[in-house]
């Protein structure tokens, strides 16, 4: 597992390290202190090499907008640095398997067009695209250091089609998995998780766990074409027979099923999950808490999840202490705080953090 992590002129972090990381790490925090950054941050340690996933969730940030104009891109890779007069970040990991240990640096040659945005960049960073019959636009180059050693150059170009200018396919460092909001509502994403786990026979247990935060309701998951045969979404087949397409049950149901079914497809991996307890009653966070623990070490997955809510932390802790109490000492829930422009970090284990809860009554914040 991954026991420390460090970054450096990523996003908001100037330099940043955190220590003695558990399976399951909860980032707490106010809004813009970093917690999806750092998000973002882990799950691009865990794409290594292999870029088009790192640009996708880490510099362009695309989502489902796939339509941005060049300067809309450009203002996004540029703020990727803390500082833009240094266009190079740093992630850092120290495993318990020390033959992991690895630091990634990724520096960015920009395209001409960046003077367009930021005037003070040094000239000597710019880059000219090769005389071509590409009908693309040159947006930067991007170079990868793995332990102080080159490893790869790759171009990026405009408009970001095919594969971002059919960079070269790389296997990541890690697997990793990264949920958030727009993803975790992707019906073809959710029939992509239906469909492994049905071939894993998998959904059966699925079904249980879901029961024990939706009061029996569900029979079965299940997915029924159209007439015309064209693919529907997965459909939850209630107690009376009826089958219900699985976003008329809400956000929460649809985001439980995502970081559960996740957990069984993506073993030995790395999971980001951004807003764990958003969208969910609160008599469920316990349940989802558990799960997730159970989950990950059965197959040995480590995950990141980031939180507002103080009630998701306490109702999770305590679900646990009534339940498996164990599984505590799988759980680190880590403060994050901006102190005069500076992040830092306070790490404690989930025992602890559920003494300060309810012996203290303190604020974890």
């Amino acid at each position: 597992m991954l026991r420390e992590f460090k970054v450096d002129n990523f996003k908001c972090f100037k330099e940043f390290k955190i220590e003695n990381l558990g399976r399951i790490n909860i980032f707490l925090g106010s809004n813009n202190v970093g917690k999806s950054t750092l998000l973002e941050a882990i799950f691009g340690y865990a794409c290594g090499k292999n870029l088009t996933p790192l640009l996708e969730n880490t510099i362009l940030r695309m989502g489902r907008n796939r339509n941005q104009n060049i300067y809309n891109l450009i203002e996004k890779s540029l703020n990727t640095f803390n500082n833009k007069q240094n266009l190079e970040f740093s992630f850092e990991g120290k495993h318990d398997n020390k033959n992991l240990n690895t630091k990634f640096n990724y520096k960015l040659k920009p395209g001409t067009r960046f003077g367009e945005i930021e005037a003070e960049l040094n000239p000597n960073y710019f880059i000219q695209q090769n005389e071509t019959n590409n009908p693309t636009e040159l947006l930067f180059n991007i170079e990868v250091f793995e332990n102080n050693v080159r490893a790869k150059e790759e171009s990026v170009f405009y408009p970001p089609i095919n594969n971002y200018g059919m960079l070269a396919a790389e296997a990541p460092f890690i697997v990793a998995n990264y949920l958030n909001v727009s993803n975790f509502k992707d019906l073809a994403g959710l029939v992509r998780i239906y469909s492994m786990l049905k071939r894993e026979n998998s959904l059966k247990s699925i079904v249980e766990e879901l029961n024990k935060a939706f009061h029996n309701e569900i029979e079965d998951i299940d997915m029924l074409p159209y007439p015309d045969g064209s693919q529907a979404p997965i459909s939850i087949k209630t107690l009376e027979g009826k089958y219900i397409p699985i976003y008329e049950y809400g956000d929460g149901m649809q985001k439980w099923f995502s970081m559960i079914g996740n957990q069984i497809i993506y073993k030995n991996s790395l999971h980001c999950i951004d807003e764990i307890g958003d969208m969910l009653h609160p008599e469920a966070q316990g349940f989802l808490g558990l799960n997730l623990s159970e989950l990950a070490v059965k197959y040995n997955n480590q995950i990141f999840a980031t939180t507002q809510s103080l009630e998701f932390v306490e109702n999770y802790l305590k679900y646990l202490l009534d339940t498996k109490k164990e599984y505590l000492d799988e759980i680190r829930i880590i403060t994050l705080k901006n102190i005069k422009g500076n992040i830092k970090a306070r790490v404690l284990t989930g025992e602890n953090a559920l003494e300060l809860l309810i012996e203290n009554s303190v604020e974890l914040r």
